[in-house]
């Protein structure tokens, strides 16, 4: 079984259409539906009953459904600490700003950044409301940051972040 193939299984049963599911992964139906069939053949049971133009997962569909996302978590998982332990720290920063920094200093704080970290992505916002720190830099979507957000941070106190005066 390889991994694409699990990705494919994944994407039709969430959306239970093979059309549909082809458009999202930007591959053929008919690859999709070559997928499905090798891998109901390796496992010996249908894993999706067909209903028209629509498809639902069988009883052996569901349970193993749950063991593929248990393995993609596991292996996403997996990877993260390599990179981690690795020193490669990859991973999408989600950063809110004020409108007038950026023009000027967010492209900088990004581009300085990359140069030791090329695998981060950044997910950029403009905010309205932002909630301001010291720079008018908060995080959107603070839902996991990560292991690259305290290396950002670090940066942006460095070199950005001029000590109070006593």
């Amino acid at each position: 079984m390889e991994m694409q193939q699990l990705r494919y299984f994944r994407v039709v049963a969430q959306l239970q259409h093979v059309t549909k599911a082809a458009t999202k992964l930007s591959v053929s139906q008919s690859a999709v539906s070559r997928a499905i069939s090798q891998m109901e053949h390796e496992l010996g049971v249908p894993l999706f009953i067909r209903q028209g133009r629509a498809i639902v997962l069988t009883r052996y569909g569901a349970i193993y459904l749950e063991h593929v996302i248990r393995a993609q978590a596991a292996l996403d998982s997996g990877k993260r600490i390599l990179q981690e332990d690795s020193g490669e720290q990859a991973g999408t920063i989600s950063l809110g700003f004020l409108g007038s920094l950026g023009t000027d200093m967010v492209p900088k704080l990004i581009k300085d950044f990359r140069r030791k970290h090329p695998l981060v992505k950044f997910n950029l916002k403009v905010a309205q409301n932002p909630i301001v720190r010291p720079l008018g830099i908060g995080w959107v979507e603070g839902r996991y940051l990560p292991p690259c957000s305290d290396a950002f941070l670090k940066m942006v106190r460095s070199q950005y972040v001029r000590p109070k005066a006593l």
